[in-house]
């Protein structure tokens, strides 16, 4: 019984060998293609174990290798294969022709990802990488990166010089230590209030808008977001030790007094819309001279398209550090200066219409030597007060019967006064709506004046049509001298009184005897109308 049973353990033991050495060999000859020659070639040349004589790589081998797989520099346009070397820490492609990314879900033991300098388009979830420390992908094509949430684990995150417009939340990487995404399209990275661990972060040549409170980066050493679309400077707490802060090329109107901050060695603001008053925040900053840089500045957005009439008094003020002493303000029109003011006021009475131009302001502080901040343009557009281009007449003659009359007309013209001289006698008629009456002369000259005391003169003489008038004497006392009025003309006359009533109608060539229906007509002036204005004859009856 004991010898059968020492032969079927023997038995066993020797089939479970077998198995084992079974599958170590089938384990071992398990192989993969490689796609690209490059990269085939790149292996098998710095690892010949790894492929086999079929150039396949030798799955078992590959998982062997731990440290870096470096094929930075070489040709290599796919990296299909690299899932299988578990045991690397480190990939490094670098300059290469890769634009796509394999599945890296199985490199767990991964600590670095170097990928710069390529044409990757999308990256490949990173997600199962619990150890990665480094992820450097700058200078390629991504859009946008995958979740990060699960990799807090990274130190650093280098993504700079892509098209990115977004960002994942960043906010669970509570280890990273740097971070740089400058040079992409970002308007906002959400979640970097909360690294409390970085000490770099770069993200200048953005698209980005004001920042939320950075206080709790407390170990911040490096700070830049020159040009991206900032408007106020951020706040690094009461209390910081950051060295450099970098926010030039932006939109900023407003600082925090980073003069609290002793360990800061450059602090760089030009290019932005800072005023005196806010530079002085931190005039007093020890080092100031050297450590901060804020010359020059962007003219400051106070400009406006303004439209006046002549006449009309304006004044210039710019609203910039009106409520600090010290600032000077001069005033340049078409580049030339016309004005130097010590407060921010400078007041034209009556402009004239010389005064259309372009102004700009330059502002001085004796607190800041050679440094000067300008003002965008002013563009002052001044029309003429009365338009006498859109004037116009209607006019009615002077005759035996009526005095003439004139009615100047001037659209949209507002408050005015009207001044008609005779060039004749120089007798002056006045006016509030531009008609006058009992005009007598031929030639008037006209002046109209606004409320404000502008005054223009047209540029015409204006004629008024007088017919002259032939006067007869008549003496109807029947002495036979000058009783009656012989009407030689042909036609019709109608005979009016001074008052414009008609008093006789009669057919020429006739007399008239100074009567009509009623008998002798009084004494007085009276009009002769022949063939409807033909010719006029004054009479003047006297018995």
């Amino acid at each position: 019984m004991k010898r059968k049973s020492t032969t079927y353990s023997w038995s066993w033991a020797r089939l479970i060998g077998l198995a084992l050495l079974f599958n170590i060999c089938t384990l071992k000859a398990q192989t993969v293609q490689i796609p690209d020659s490059v990269f085939r070639n790149m292996l098998q040349t710095k690892y010949p174990s790894m492929i086999d004589q079929n150039g396949r790589l030798i799955i078992a081998e590959a998982a062997k290798l731990g440290g870096v797989l470096n094929g930075s520099n070489l040709p290599i346009s796919s990296i299909e294969g690299i899932q299988y070397f578990t045991g690397i820490k480190t990939i490094s492609f670098v300059r290469t022709n890769l634009n796509t990314i394999p599945d890296l879900s199985s490199l767990t033991n991964l600590e670095s990802i170097n990928l710069m300098y390529n044409s990757i388009q999308v990256l490949p979830s990173i997600s199962k990488l619990k150890r990665l420390k480094i992820l450097n992908i700058h200078s390629n094509f991504l859009t946008t990166l995958p979740d990060l949430s699960q990799n807090d684990s990274l130190l650093e995150i280098n993504a700079n010089s892509n098209l990115l417009d977004s960002l994942p939340n960043l906010g669970n990487l509570i280890q990273l230590q740097k971070l740089y995404v400058h040079n992409n399209r970002l308007t906002k990275i959400v979640g970097v209030e909360k690294l409390v661990s970085l000490v770099e972060f770069w993200c200048y040549g953005n698209r980005l808008g004001n920042f939320a409170s950075l206080d709790k980066l407390k170990n911040i050493k490096s700070f830049d977001a020159s040009k991206n679309l900032l408007t106020s400077a951020p706040h690094f707490g009461i209390k910081s030790n950051i060295r450099i802060i970098d926010i030039d090329l932006n939109d900023i109107s407003t600082i925090p007094d980073y003069s609290k901050y002793d360990s800061l060695s450059k602090i760089r603001l030009e290019y932005n819309r800072l005023t005196f008053k806010e530079l002085t925040k931190i005039r007093s900053m020890k080092g100031f001279e050297t450590i901060v840089q804020f010359s020059p500045q962007k003219d400051l957005f106070v400009g406006k398209t303004i439209r006046l009439k002549e006449g009309d008094s304006f004044n210039f003020a710019t609203g910039i550090d009106s409520d600090i002493s010290g600032v000077s303000y001069k005033w340049f029109k078409n580049g030339t200066l016309v004005n130097t003011v010590s407060n921010d006021s400078w007041n034209i009475p009556t402009i004239q219409l010389s005064d259309s131009g372009t102004y700009t302001c330059q502002l001085s502080h004796p607190l800041f030597a050679n440094f000067k901040l300008q003002t965008d343009a002013y563009v002052v557009s001044t029309s003429p007060c009365i338009n006498m281009n859109n004037i116009s007449f209607v006019v009615s003659g002077a005759n035996c019967q009526n005095s003439g009359k004139l009615e100047a007309l001037l659209p949209n013209s507002g408050n005015l006064s009207f001044v008609l001289k005779s060039l004749g006698s120089g007798k002056v008629f006045t006016s509030t709506n531009g008609k006058f009456e009992s005009l007598s002369e031929p030639l008037y000259s006209l002046t109209i004046k606004t409320s404000n005391g502008c005054e223009k003169a047209y540029s015409k003489h204006i004629q008024i049509p007088v017919q002259k008038c032939l006067d007869y004497l008549l003496t109807p006392n029947n002495d036979g001298n000058t009783d009656s009025f012989h009407f030689e003309a042909n036609g019709k006359v109608e005979i009016y009184d001074k008052f414009g009533n008609l008093v006789k109608r009669m057919n020429i060539p006739a007399e008239w005897d100074c009567t009509n229906e009623k008998g002798k007509v009084p004494n007085g002036y009276y009009i002769a109308n022949i063939n409807d204005g033909e010719t006029q004859i004054g009479l003047s009856i006297i018995y």
